[in-house]
């Protein structure tokens, strides 16, 4: 709507209204004509003829100008209707709110020049997919994950269909708040994809949204004081040059343009307020977790549009009668890491070399399913090819593939490599090294994740900023005071150096590394204490347990190997006692990655002595699927593999001729495609020992698994509606 032609519109009905009012409202019009008009104004003797002129000089003069007069006139008059004053508010707003609109898309093409380290190209992150999950089935699942605790059930038949990132904001009918849950595991490129909509809207996409704002919880954590929503949104993202209050009269009035994006809740320190029973007010202020609760439930702003980012562990904590949309970034299939990879090794010489490793060490494809992880390997890929390593000096865990990004880019900043280099490096950097770790250490404990510029050395910011292990950007506290903050460039990447700090500290005693160690479950209750990290921190002090790394953390520590191998064996025994106790499903699973970042086979084949492994009804990844069969290999018994409803994808089948020990599976409800059960067959065929399979699953059986198992001279009945191969 243009502001000229709006008030070229209503200029009858308004000089109508002005003629009603008393002369002191004419005066307050008039002042904001100079001497000249004014003598102008005062020469024409006719109260209407004179508003018309004054109205007439006014609609010659800039944007601003009429911004002033409008304020006046909805202040001043006491004859202006409520349908007029709304007009010529949203009129002035709107088009302030395009000047503001502009500004905004500037801001935001230029704070993405400045992050965007080339790691992901945002061509790439266009086909990302995003599964959308119906509403009542997500409904349904997390019903079901509340009353069991055991997991949220992601099965991919049931999603509604595979969208890209800019389809969940496509124009909605409803004219209430539309609120978009985006799910997905650490790594999988969640905030990379937040940033990613924000760029697109500010190239031109996304035409039915006049203004987009995005937030990190991690930031958000930093503000204590209350505010209001004008506070939140100006002085925490992008504020007006001008006409503040007109331009959030437009927001205000305009909801179902605007869309607020809320990236990372997991790391949020709050939980959301489900039984708050507060009314709220534009300009009252309130908490941070206040303000989020009101504008996820309608009460604040309703009618517009908000996208949520979440692991899927912390999805309890959100209120489902809210949710409109639930979709969930599943990270890299094998095509896609294999482009990744191709791009990333384009100009290199060892290109066939370094893909050919990538795409058959099953223990690196794996992990490289999650994006993050799959830069990380490639990093190491190309620190170990570049210095002549042979296949069996590449990483095979993922503790061992973040120590090799570690002197990776240690050795490009030296500009020095080869077999002897790693312990000359860690000699060199052990300081800035083991600060940077008890500075991790200290956010893991105190659940932080920013830390302000002061809380840190200017040398170590400066060291590790050029490595690419920390961000560093500019934070707003409360008073709007700017100040430079930092943060390590992902969770894991915090999780990791604090394992390191646990390890090789003198400060940590045995009795608080043991109170330090402990299984994370997939999934936590209502009332579990929130954290914000991604439950790595075990996996990667497992990791250090191996002998692999008794060296390298005898050269941090500053002790010989008998100290760190001392430490190491008493992480190693508790791995041992929880191998013989009775776990979870989930747990069993949490405690076969750490058991294979170990690679202790000692303690693989303790705890492959289970007779049968149930997992029911959680999501098992490729990753996880790979740390199972580690265990499964050092088995001397048949097993019997519960694998029941987890939505077992494509990626994971692959392992499941690497284990002779499984002589038993159980597969129903696992609902997978005509590609998924071709997959299947193919890998059963080559499970020699399997004798006994369990589908409860018309699709698979249509889709031929069925069929195939028959030409494998294998009996197949049908009891209870089982499939009993």
């Amino acid at each position: 709507m243009d502001l000229t032609t709006e008030l070229e519109t209503v200029k009858p009905e308004l000089v109508d209204v002005l003629c009603q009012e008393s002369d002191v409202v004419l005066w307050q019009i008039t002042g904001h004509l100079n001497q000249d008009e004014q003598a102008r104004v005062n020469r024409v003797v006719e109260k209407r003829s004179r508003l018309s002129l004054i109205l007439d000089i006014i609609a010659q003069k800039d944007r601003r100008a009429w911004s002033c007069v409008i304020q006046t006139l909805c202040m001043a008059c006491q004859f202006l209707p409520m349908q007029l004053e709304t007009r010529l508010m949203s009129a002035a707003g709107e088009d302030l709110s395009e000047i503001y609109k502009s500004s905004l898309m500037s801001m935001l093409l230029q704070r993405h020049e400045e992050m965007n380290t080339g790691i992901l190209k945002p061509t790439s992150l266009d086909h990302i997919p995003i599964n959308l999950m119906s509403k009542n089935m997500w409904k349904e699942r997390m019903d079901k994950t509340r009353r069991n605790l055991r997991g949220l059930q992601s099965c991919k038949s049931e999603m509604a269909r595979c969208v890209k990132v800019l389809e969940l904001l496509e124009p909605s009918n409803t004219s209430e708040s539309r609120v978009i849950v985006l799910l997905g595991k650490a790594g999988t490129g969640k905030t990379m994809l937040m940033q990613h909509i924000t760029y697109q809207w500010a190239k031109g996409a996304l035409p039915d949204l006049s203004l987009i704002y995005l937030f990190e919880f991690r930031q958000l954590n930093l503000i204590k004081k209350k505010l209001t929503l004008r506070q939140l949104l100006f002085n925490f993202f992008h504020k007006p040059e001008e006409d503040e209050d007109l331009v959030f009269e437009f927001i205000s009035t305009n909801p179902q343009k605007l869309c607020i994006i809320f990236d990372g809740y997991d790391e949020f320190a709050g939980k959301i307020d489900l039984l708050g029973t507060h009314t709220y007010s534009m300009e009252k202020p309130v908490s941070v977790i206040e303000l989020f609760s009101a504008l996820y439930t309608g009460k604040l702003l309703n009618g517009c549009t908000l996208l949520v980012t979440c692991r899927p562990k912390d999805v309890l904590d959100l209120p489902l009668h809210a949710v409109d949309q639930v979709g969930e970034v599943l990270g890299f299939d094998h095509r896609q890491v294999e482009e990744f990879a191709r791009n990333f090794f384009n100009d290199c010489s060892y290109k066939e070399q370094a893909l050919r490793h990538l795409m058959e060490d099953p223990n690196i494809l794996n992990m490289c399913y999650v994006p993050a992880l799959c830069f990380v390997c490639c990093m190491c890929l190309d620190h170990s090819l570049s210095q002549g390593c042979g296949k069996s000096q590449l990483p095979n865990t993922m503790t061992q593939v973040y120590i090799k990004m570690l002197l990776a880019f240690l050795s490009k900043k030296q500009a020095i490599s080869g077999p002897k280099c790693s312990k000359t490096l860690l000699q060199k950097y052990r300081q800035e090294i083991n600060e940077l770790s008890e500075l991790a250490m200290r956010g893991l404990d105190q659940s932080n994740i920013v830390f302000y510029a002061h809380d840190v050395s200017n040398s170590v910011i400066k060291f590790f900023s050029e490595n690419a292990f920390l961000s560093v950007f500019e934070v707003k506290n409360e008073d709007r005071v700017k100040n430079v903050g930092c943060a390590f460039i992902h969770l894991t990447m915090q999780e990791f150096f604090a394992a390191l700090h646990l390890i090789t500290s003198d400060s940590i005693n045995e009795t608080e590394l043991r109170k330090s160690f402990n299984l994370k479950s997939k999934w936590i209750s209502k009332n579990d204490r929130k954290t914000v990290f991604t439950d790595m921190f075990h996996i990667f002090v497992s990791g250090l347990s191996s002998k692999e790394c008794t060296s390298l953390l005898s050269t941090l520590a500053r002790h010989n190997e008998s100290w760190v191998e001392k430490r190491q064996r008493v992480i190693l025994h508790m791995l041992t006692k929880l191998g013989t106790s009775n776990l979870s499903g989930p747990k069993i699973i949490e405690l076969c990655h750490c058991a294979h970042e170990t690679q202790d086979p000692q303690l693989a084949e303790l705890i492959g002595a289970h007779q049968k492994y149930e997992f029911r009804n959680f999501r098992l990844t490729p990753v996880d699927m790979n740390a199972l069969v580690y265990i499964l290999k050092h088995s001397r018994r048949d097993v019997c593999l519960d694998i029941a409803g987890c939505s077992i994808e494509v990626e994971g089948l692959d392992v499941l001729p690497r284990c002779s020990a499984i002589q038993g599976l159980v597969l129903n409800n696992n609902q997978v495609s005509s590609t998924g059960s071709c997959y299947l067959s193919h890998a059963l065929a080559s499970c020699s020992n399997v004798t006994e399979v369990c589908i409860r699953d018309l699709k698979m059986i249509r889709y031929g698994t069925k069929k195939y198992l028959r030409q494998e001279n294998i009996n197949v009945a049908t009891v209870f509606g089982m499939i009993l191969v």
